[in-house]
C-alpha cells in the first residue's frame, strides 16, 4: 500500500463503500471505492482513511424543505446514531488540526459534515492505476 497526505487526496468521485467505528469509539475507518492525488492526478483504487485519537468529533446533518434554502443544520449523536456518507464531496485540512468531511448521506441523502478536532491519520490504498 502507498502512503498518501490527507491535504493532497480526493474521494469526491468514488462512492463510500463503507465507514465503520471502532470498538472503543475511538476510531472511525473510511472505505471508498478509490481516490485521486490531487498533485498529479493519479487514480488510486480502494481507499482506506483511518482517523482516530481525535479530541473532538462532531457531525450535523443540514435539512430542508425547500432546494433553494439553506435550511436547518442538526447535531447527530455519531457514537449512538451515526449517518455515513454516499460520496465525501469535500475534504479539507485546516491549520493541521482540524479535518472536515463534506457530502451526501447514504442513509438519508441530506448533507453531512464531519468534523474532527486534533486527531491522526492513516491513508492507505490497494494499488495506483492511471491518472485522470
Amino acid at each position: 500500500m502507498v502512503p498518501l497526505e490527507i491535504d493532497n487526496i480526493s474521494l469526491s468521485d468514488f462512492r463510500i463503500k463503507n465507514i465503520s467505528l471502532g470498538e472503543d469509539y475511538d476510531e472511525m475507518d473510511i472505505v471508498s471505492e478509490g481516490s485521486v492525488r490531487i498533485s498529479d492526478l493519479k487514480k488510486f483504487e480502494e481507499t482506506r482513511i483511518k482517523i482516530k485519537n481525535w479530541e473532538e468529533l462532531r457531525v450535523r446533518k443540514y435539512v430542508t424543505q425547500n432546494p433553494f434554502d439553506n435550511g436547518d443544520s442538526i447535531e447527530i449523536d455519531w457514537a449512538d446514531n451515526l449517518e455515513t456518507f454516499d460520496f465525501i464531496q469535500e475534504l479539507i485540512l485546516k491549520e493541521e488540526s482540524r479535518l472536515i468531511l463534506n457530502g451526501f448521506s447514504k442513509e438519508s441523502g441530506a448533507w453531512l459534515t464531519y468534523e474532527f478536532n486534533n486527531f491522526e491519520y492513516e491513508i492507505q490504498i490497494k494499488k495506483a492505476s492511471n491518472t485522470v
